[in-house]
């Protein structure tokens, strides 16, 4: 049966507890655990079409799902924790080598291609214990914590936390308002172990929505960094580096999966604009104000009070040809836009559909 939480508030005392419990069991009850979860695991998975997982390289007592790894067909990544003490997760296969990290834990290499957290469409992460409630009791740095922060705000990536079993029959009892991590909800998995998710489960693991009108936005970018050329050879682009407050609060609180996007090429020789593209994921915290060597590193910003936002872009087409920013001005249609306001140097501008219509009906004419 799985460990549960003690209700003693020392989580220090519960996790050598923990620890000791999980270190106690029998080689055949770990490898029956680890095959009743891979199991479980591989049928949710196949269930819910995921393709794309976030899961953990098993150090000391964990439960090993390195087996389960090399059976799936789905884009893989582990964690890894970075010079700054920021864990990111990079893209991994098996039979890939890993090197030493932190706290004694294999993780990959730095070259290899990092995947932002709300990108998963699930996250395997390890545990010591739980309480009733399914809130996590983990090893205590507050890596997932800290980088799963945004959840709190929004929808993400299913949590699936992986608990070992324990070698006590009886389960202690956990006193409420003590929480430990990252919360989740029960889902048992057989009679040694457990799976543990983080909301239940729906026939398509996904937020429920609103219905919402689709709104229009007009998102600027220098062309010599990043072109809508670019877009189109990435296909999904998270739209970082925003560092004004007013185009962070509109891509943090009204951009919506769906939305249009004009992408407009400024700080060039023909400003205008050049593509359309789509808004392609729910706002969550801009990743680069935690790396000390970007330059939108922003040091007073903390992982669970993030100060700034972004979505994910993703390309639509090219437009036949570039329409200038001179004949954009000319569009009586656009007189209230800010767009052609003087003096108005917001990288991200709500657009009426109006707006948006007159902006495209200009790409058959000549200039």
């Amino acid at each position: 049966m799985p460990f549960l939480l003690d209700a003693s508030p020392d989580k220090t005392a519960l996790r050598t507890l923990a620890r000791q419990r999980r270190r106690a069991l029998a080689v055949t009850q770990r490898i029956q655990a680890q095959a009743e979860v891979a199991s479980i695991l591989q049928q949710r998975i196949a269930r819910h079409g995921w393709r794309r997982i976030a899961g953990y390289a098993a150090v000391a007592s964990e439960l090993d799902l390195s087996p389960l790894y090399a059976q799936l067909d789905v884009e893989l990544a582990l964690p890894a924790i970075e010079d700054a003490g920021l864990m990111q997760f990079r893209r991994w296969q098996p039979g890939e080598p890993l090197v030493p990290g932190p706290f004694a834990i294999a993780q990959p290499d730095r070259l290899a291609v990092v995947i932002e957290p709300h990108a998963f469409d699930a996250v395997l992460l390890p545990l010591l214990g739980f309480d009733g409630r399914g809130v996590r009791l983990g090893s205590g740095a507050g890596y997932y914590d800290r980088c799963f922060a945004f959840r709190c705000r929004q929808t993400g990536p299913v949590l699936i936390g992986v608990a070992s079993p324990s070698s006590s029959s009886t389960p202690c009892r956990w006193i409420p308002g003590t929480s430990a991590s990252t919360p989740s909800s029960a889902s048992a998995a057989g009679r040694t172990s457990a799976v543990r998710l983080s909301r239940p489960e729906r026939s398509d693991e996904r937020p429920m929505s609103s219905k919402r009108a689709q709104r229009y936005w007009l998102m600027k970018t220098e062309p010599d960094g990043f072109s809508i050329d670019d877009l189109a050879r990435r296909g999904r682009e998270p739209w970082d580096g925003v560092r004004n407050y007013q185009a962070r609060n509109f891509m943090r609180d009204e951009m919506k999966p769906g939305d249009g996007v004009l992408i407009y090429h400024s700080a060039c020789a023909t400003p205008g604009v050049a593509g359309i593209a789509e808004v392609a994921s729910d706002s969550y915290p801009d990743p680069t104000q935690f790396r000390r060597n970007s330059k939108y590193f922003d040091e007073s910003s903390r992982p669970d009070e993030p100060r700034w936002w972004l979505v994910d872009v993703g390309f639509v087409r090219k437009l036949d040809r570039l329409i200038g920013l001179d004949e954009l001005k000319a569009l009586p249609a656009l007189e209230d836009s800010p767009l052609v306001r003087r003096g108005n140097r917001l990288s991200v501008l709500p657009l009426t559909a109006a707006h948006w219509r007159a902006i495209l009906a200009q790409e058959k004419k000549n200039p």
